[in-house]
């Protein structure tokens, strides 16, 4: 059953019941050009033009050409929207955060255009990105203080409806569990939900959650993003599972280099035999699907498959691995819904 309460879109509260097909974890626009370096990546000196040779080697080093983490073009990322809609979604999450360029107002030319419902996020990303926005030694303060504007006074009015992601490295920094214990406390008081990044192939979702349990938060409030890293990793994910806390496996479609050149997360088809599995075994409500969509070459203009890929190919492969359309809902549509609803 969808949940009976509100989310709050950047148009305004909706009910949670209007949703629909929901992409929990994606960017609609994002400038995260600053984190190559830190992803692993040697720019070319002389880039040139960004056409699709450009990002053909961009498959390769993401951050080969700096354009490719400008994801700031309105029309390709609008083509691609409306094409997810034409295949049957209904409402997408920008989990794109205050460091990493978030842009309300192009949210809401974007939500506008598209008739889709847009989530957007609010918060701090890693300490690479925040270090610039937070006051050395006092991120929790700062962090919770800044959130709580955000709910109450919004950017020109416009709110958000999740706190994340929330940035933490392998291992995560001190600077960044404060901003994590600043964003749960932030997440108390608002009634928002919670999705902290971790950082992919890391271990470190013991000692996050042990920050954010801390302050009381409700563990079932917090989405735990990335987890297609852990693909494979059965006893880890189980016993994660068995905590209540929210798992996003949220790699799919990712035909990039991930955190170093020739470095892939599992396959598609691997990350669907895992939910396949944790399904069966009784973990579906507490497991979400997307692709985060955030560099120039997941689009179908520079060759990728846009943020239709997860309705057009991963939903039939879904049902080829024996999840059923009640399955595929709860993944889309109940699981989103109930994690977005405003406590």
């Amino acid at each position: 059953m969808t949940g009976s309460g509100v989310v709050r879109t950047v148009l305004g509260d909706v009910p949670a019941s209007s949703l629909g097909m929901t992409l929990i974890h994606e960017h609609l626009h994002m400038d995260c050009s600053t984190l190559a370096a830190a992803h692993g990546y040697v720019p070319d000196p002389d880039p040139g033009e960004f056409d699709l040779a450009a990002a053909a080697e961009c498959r390769w080093n993401p951050g080969a050409h700096p354009d490719n983490y400008r994801f700031t073009q309105h029309d390709p990322v609008l083509d691609d929207l409306l094409d997810y809609r034409e295949l049957g979604g209904g409402a997408i999450v920008d989990a794109t955060p205050f460091d990493l360029d978030r842009n309300p107002d192009a949210l809401v030319r974007l939500s506008r255009e598209s008739g889709l419902h847009v989530v957007m996020g609010t918060g701090y990303y890693l300490e690479a990105t925040h270090r610039a926005f937070l006051p050395a030694g006092a991120e929790e303060s700062a962090t919770y203080d800044a959130i709580v504007a955000d709910h109450e006074d919004g950017s020109g009015g416009i709110r958000p409806g999740m706190i994340g992601e929330i940035g933490t490295s392998d291992p995560p920094t001190e600077g960044e569990l404060r901003v994590v214990r600043g964003a749960a406390r932030a997440a108390v008081d608002t009634g928002l939900p919670l999705s902290i990044h971790l950082h992919p192939w890391g271990d470190n979702a013991d000692r996050v959650l042990s920050v954010v349990a801390e302050t009381g938060l409700p563990i079932e409030t917090v989405l735990l993003n990335h987890m297609s890293t852990a693909v494979g990793e059965h006893d880890r994910l189980r016993t994660l599972l068995g905590t209540g806390v929210q798992l996003s496996f949220d790699l799919f479609g990712f035909d990039h280099s991930l955190l170093g050149p020739g470095r892939w997360p599992p396959s598609d088809d691997e990350g669907v035999a895992t939910i396949a599995a944790l399904q069966a075994e009784g973990f579906g409500a507490q497991v979400m699907m997307s692709q985060d969509v955030g560099v120039r070459t997941r689009l179908r203009q520079y060759g990728g498959w846009g943020y239709g890929h997860m309705l057009r190919h991963l939903v039939p492969l879904l049902g080829a691995h024996g999840v059923s359309s009640a399955g595929i809902r709860q993944l889309f549509v109940e699981n989103p819904a109930a994690f977005l609803t405003l406590r």
